[in-house]
């Protein structure tokens, strides 16, 4: 009986349905014995590239051109089904795309956007969509946070000079501190999506019984009421998030949910050393 590889260090999680949203990345599309796995990875290093932050295949422009030009991309490709799942139209669309080599592109934030130099060509826009909510002009606006990285991943896989307000690690980096008995969450730069869905993670829902009486007052039932609170506060002048120490777990899956790479720096208090002295009368 073969040996079952569900998992090795050198391809990632790769199964993860979170990756199955980037068109240009390889999903394994099931368990692999150890002799289809060491083919998968063969066959993966030849037409693509292991990113070690997202744990993931990336398709390379370059690998895949090397591949067309000897002859073997379609056998690879072949193959590779196999074994994954992708997006094979996006990945030979890398051979046919106008190179958009010494196109820039710069990210802002609030709202998340690209705005290119010049009217970038439409294969690096199609390649873009899956990240992308609209376009205006040269503008495309990024639906999510946490497609940026993926963004940026094309763009850069398209030879695109991408310019940001500061590094990625930065950017997807939060730290969170305890201060006056609260949460501080502080950012480099706090994008609209990413704020909601902390609000919404951080806001409590209860309900109440409220007694139903008819006009000559006699019962007839209750009526469920819902009531919320919005436990958190936001410090726009330090970049800063609050919300209650309890809510800890909530916002920091908020925050990896995100992509955000999350340093946590809450020290442990010192116990109180009080002497009780027992004085009965």
């Amino acid at each position: 009986m073969k040996k079952e590889v569900n998992y090795d260090p050198k391809s990632g999680d790769d199964m993860h349905p979170n990756h199955q949203t980037n068109s240009l990345v390889l999903v394994r599309n099931r368990y692999l014995n150890e002799e289809e796995f060491q083919r998968f990875l063969s066959l993966a290093r030849s037409v693509a590239t292991y990113d070690p932050e997202q744990k993931v295949w990336v398709f390379s422009r370059k690998k895949i051109i090397s591949a067309a030009e000897r002859g073997i991309l379609k056998q690879i490709l072949d193959e590779l089904q196999n074994y994954a799942q992708f997006n094979r139209r996006a990945v030979e669309s890398l051979l046919a795309h106008k190179k958009a080599k010494g196109f820039e592109a710069k990210i802002y934030f609030n709202p998340l956007s690209i705005q290119f130099s010049a009217h970038p060509p439409e294969p690096l826009v199609q390649a873009l969509l899956p990240y992308v909510s609209r376009r205006e002009d040269k503008v495309l606006y990024i639906s999510a946070t946490r497609h940026l990285k993926d963004a940026i991943r094309v763009l850069e896989n398209f030879e695109v000079i991408v310019h940001l307000p500061a590094p990625i690690n930065e950017i997807f980096k939060a730290k969170i501190t305890r201060e006056n008995g609260n949460l501080y969450v502080r950012f480099s730069f706090i994008p609209r999506d990413v704020l909601e869905e902390l609000r919404a993670a951080c806001t409590l829902i209860y309900r109440i019984e409220k007694p139903v009486l008819s006009p000559s007052g006699d019962f007839e039932g209750v009526k469920i009421i819902e009531r919320k609170i919005k436990a958190y506060n936001v410090i726009w002048r330090e970049k800063a998030f609050v919300a209650p120490v309890g809510l800890l777990d909530r916002v920091t899956s908020t925050l990896r949910n995100n992509g955000y790479n999350v340093e946590i720096d809450i020290k442990v208090l010192p116990d109180l050393e009080i002497s009780l002295k027992p004085d009965f009368v």
